[in-house]
């Protein structure tokens, strides 16, 4: 779980301690075949260089194509560079697919570190040979102090393992849609299957099927897995006016109102809780125009449910 592959579109929006991006590119270029508005309707030019020096027209059209190529190229990278909270690394080919690679320029030249593909130096079946040399047997000492030292701190062990409880459970809970004409338990148990595919170190799987049981069979909770009518969406992403995606927990759509439902394993930060909501609500507000929001968090640990006034 240390590592997430994303692509850049799918980054949009969120933050990473450490991010590598393994191919920064620019790759700007004109598709030949180009479709734009005039008076009559829509037409469909071809635009290469070589029609370019025959006609005003295509020329000004390639250009500005180009600079759209361009501005997209650029929004992408904007992207990547903006993920990272520490630390950023980027490997810059001298080449893209259609030349010579801008994205170089892009950097300041004081922090980047040139280097280039090295070949092998054996020829393929044959093994690098060493000297034998003796190793001498290992000293018995007490490693008591040392294991006391790497130990990582218990308060600290405590919440990754809290961390890692609460991506289990919602991961859970996204495989759980309507189940008003299905059976609990059934859905339940295929959801609780494909998250340990997911996550095959996680051990406590007996505690958490308990929670998502009782939070689906809870009388407060089961008007948004048993819906009757309306429908339901479950990690539904959201995107802002500035690009910004969001990702809601739970959506539930019914012919008046939009209830917004968010999972949080506890209390704590209550209030950064009831801001995240409130944001969501707009979001879907934005959406739904004519319905009426609402907004909840769902309290894991403890089973509760707390409305959120906008």
């Amino acid at each position: 779980d240390a590592v997430k592959v994303l692509t850049i579109h799918k980054a949009k929006g969120l933050e990473f301690p450490v991010v590598i991006v393994p191919f920064l590119e620019m790759d700007a270029g004109v598709d030949k075949a180009v479709t734009y508005e005039v008076e009559a309707g829509l037409m469909r030019r071809l635009l290469t260089k070589k029609y370019c020096r025959f006609s005003e027209r295509i020329s000004n059209l390639y250009a500005e194509e180009y600079e759209r190529s361009v501005l997209d190229e650029l929004d992408n990278i904007y992207v990547a560079l903006t993920r990272p909270i520490q630390e950023l690394y980027c490997f810059i080919p001298e080449k893209a697919k259609k030349g010579v690679n801008p994205a170089n320029y892009l950097i300041p030249e004081g922090a980047v570190e040139m280097g280039k593909k090295k070949k092998p130096t054996l020829e393929r079946g044959t093994k690098e040979s060493h000297p034998p040399f003796e190793v001498p047997l290992p000293e018995y000492k007490s490693w008591l102090g040392v294991l006391k030292d790497e130990f990582i701190d218990e308060e600290v062990l405590l919440r990754q393992e809290s961390v890692l409880r609460g991506e289990v459970l919602h991961t859970i809970l996204s495989f759980i849609g309507d189940l008003d004409r299905q059976e609990a338990g059934q859905v339940l148990e295929e959801a609780i299957r494909k998250t340990k595919f997911l996550y095959p170190f996680f051990k406590e799987w007996s505690e958490v099927e308990g929670i998502v049981e009782r939070l689906i069979l809870d009388e407060r909770f089961r008007p948004f897995f048993f819906l009757g009518e309306g429908s339901v969406a479950q990690e539904k992403e959201v995107v802002d006016g500035f690009g910004r995606t969001y990702r809601i927990d739970r959506l539930v759509i019914k012919e008046d109102e939009v209830w917004v439902l968010d999972y949080k394993s506890s209390r704590q930060e209550q209030k950064t809780h009831h801001a995240q909501v409130k944001g969501y609500m707009s979001l879907a507000k934005a959406v739904f125009e004519s319905k009426t929001i609402k907004g909840f968090l769902a309290y894991l640990d403890e089973l509760d449910i707390e409305e959120v006034h906008g």
